[in-house]
C-alpha cells in the first residue's frame, strides 16, 4: 500500500489555515529553513512555493505533514511485518487498513493546529508560504491520547486477569492488543512532534500482548466440522487464527455451505451460496451462528466454483476468529 503519499495527500486537504498577506522586499529568514520567530525547537515547519497564494499555502502545509513520513513508513513497516508473521491473509489485510485509517486519523488530529501565519512574494512573483505548527500543543494532545488508550488497557488486562472462561479471555486479549496497536501508532506520532524525540514509553511491551494473545487463543479448543471440503477449509482457517483444532474437542465448529447454480446468463455460469458457521457446547447444544452470502462468476462452470471456494476461504481467514468468540463468547 502506498500510504505515504495517500496521508500527506489526505492531510494537506483537511488543514485550514489564515496567512498574512505577502509582499515584495527582503526575503524573511524563513526562506531558508529556519525563522527567528517560529525556531524548530518549538515549533515544526513547511515552506510551500507557488505562482499563487492558495498552492504555496496548500504545499507549505504538506511539507510541514512530511516531518511524519518516517513515522508514517516505520508503522507501515511494522504492521506489514506482524501481518506477513502473525496473521492469516484476509486478516492481515484488515489489520493493515485498520492501521492506516488510525494512521491518517491520528496525523489529521495532531495537524489541526497548523496555521499559516506568513506569506513572501519574490521578484518574480513566485509566492512563498511558511506553515507552522506548535510542538508542546500537538505533542499535548497525543500525550493525553496515549494515556487514555493505557488507562482503558490497564483496565482491560485486570478484567482479564480475572476472568474464568478461556473465550472471555481471548475477547479481552484481542481488545488489549487492538488498544496497544493504537497506542504504538499515537507514540509514532508523538516521538516526530516531541522534540526529544522519546515520546512516552509503553507499560506493556507490543509483542508481549501479542504473544499473550496466541496463548489465549491456543487455549481455546474446537473440532470442525463439515461436509467434504468445507470442513478442511473450516479447520484450515481456525487453526491459522490461533486456535487449537483438535478431534477431542468439546466445542464443535460446523459450516454448512448451501450452494444454488444459477442459470447461464450470456456466455457467464454463476454460483450463489449461503455459508452457515454454527458453534455447539459440550453437549450439543448449538451456541449461535454466523451467516455469510456469496455471489460468484466467470465464463466456465469450473472457474466459477473455483472462486466461489476462494471467496468463502478469504471470508473464513478474516471473520474466524472474531465470529467464533462473538458467538460462544457472549
Amino acid at each position: 500500500m502506498r500510504w505515504n503519499a495517500s496521508v500527506l495527500v489526505v492531510l494537506a486537504l483537511l488543514l485550514s489555515a489564515c496567512a498574512s498577506g505577502g509582499k515584495r522586499g527582503e526575503a524573511p529568514d524563513w526562506i531558508d529553513g529556519n525563522s527567528s520567530a517560529y525556531p524548530r525547537s518549538a515549533w515544526i515547519l513547511g515552506i510551500g512555493v507557488a505562482d499563487n497564494l492558495a498552492v504555496a499555502r496548500d504545499r507549505a502545509r504538506a511539507d510541514l505533514a512530511k516531518t511524519f513520513q518516517v513515522a508514517i513508513s516505520e508503522t507501515s513497516s511494522d504492521s506489514t511485518r506482524y501481518s506477513t508473521a502473525g496473521s492469516a491473509a484476509g486478516a492481515s489485510d484488515e489489520y493493515q487498513a485498520e492501521v492506516q485509517r488510525d494512521l491518517v486519523t491520528r496525523t489529521s488530529q495532531v495537524l489541526e493546529g497548523v496555521t499559516v501565519p506568513e506569506t513572501w512574494t519574490d521578484a518574480s512573483g513566485r509566492v512563498h508560504a511558511l506553515a507552522v505548527l506548535n510542538r508542546s500543543q500537538a505533542a499535548m494532545r497525543l500525550r493525553q491520547d496515549i494515556a487514555g488508550l493505557d488507562a482503558a488497557a490497564a483496565s482491560l488486562l485486570e478484567r482479564a486477569r480475572s476472568a474464568n472462561d478461556d473465550f472471555e479471555r481471548a475477547k479481552l486479549a484481542i481488545e488489549v492488543v487492538d488498544n496497544q496497536r493504537r497506542r504504538a501508532t499515537a507514540q509514532r506520532m508523538l516521538q516526530a512532534v516531541d522534540a526529544t524525540g522519546q515520546g512516552v514509553a509503553p507499560r506493556w511491551p507490543l509483542a508481549q500482548l501479542e504473544a499473550d494473545l496466541d496463548t489465549a487463543l491456543s487455549r481455546i479448543r474446537l473440532r470442525a466440522e463439515g461436509e467434504g471440503e468445507w470442513g478442511r477449509l473450516l479447520g484450515g482457517s481456525l487453526a491459522a487464527a490461533g486456535f487449537n483444532v483438535s478431534e477431542g474437542a468439546s466445542h464443535v465448529a460446523r459450516l454448512n455451505v448451501d450452494v444454488v447454480e444459477m442459470p447461464v446468463r450470456q456466455g457467464w455460469h454463476w454460483r450463489r451460496a449461503v455459508a452457515v458457521l454454527d458453534l455447539s457446547g459440550p453437549e450439543g447444544r448449538s451456541l449461535g451462528q454466523r451467516r455469510w452470502e456469496f455471489k460468484e462468476s466467470a465464463t466456465d462452470a469450473g472457474t466459477a466454483e473455483m472462486r466461489l471456494r476462494e471467496a468463502i476461504g478469504r471470508t473464513l481467514e478474516a471473520e474466524a476468529r472474531d465470529a467464533v468468540l462473538g458467538i460462544i463468547g457472549k
